[in-house]
């Protein structure tokens, strides 16, 4: 277990239906994850119903795309973002 552990505390977040918590039907979604996991795969396979299998390394691209959910039209944006290490020793973590 990380010696990190202890400094987070994890809670539910409820749920409610999209609608009704997006008043402008804008929604920004921001792909995180460490080197190599799939981001980029997984924001082209979400924009384009493909998958491609190899990838340079992106520098963070945005995408923007509209999807219809319970009929109503929705505008997302995608930021695929780069993998950035950080040294937690470096904060005082």
């Amino acid at each position: 277990m990380s010696q990190y552990s202890n400094n987070y505390v994890l809670v539910p977040i409820p749920e409610y239906p999209i609608l009704d918590c997006v008043p402008n039907k804008n929604i920004k979604i921001a792909v995180l994850g460490g080197s190599g996991v799939g981001k980029t795969a997984l924001v082209v396979r979400f924009l384009t119903k493909r998958f491609i299998g190899d990838y340079e390394a992106n520098a963070g691209a945005l995408y923007s795309r509209k999807v219809t959910i319970d009929g109503e039209q929705i505008s997302l944006q995608v930021q695929d973002t780069p993998y950035v290490s950080i040294e937690f020793g470096a904060f005082g973590l």
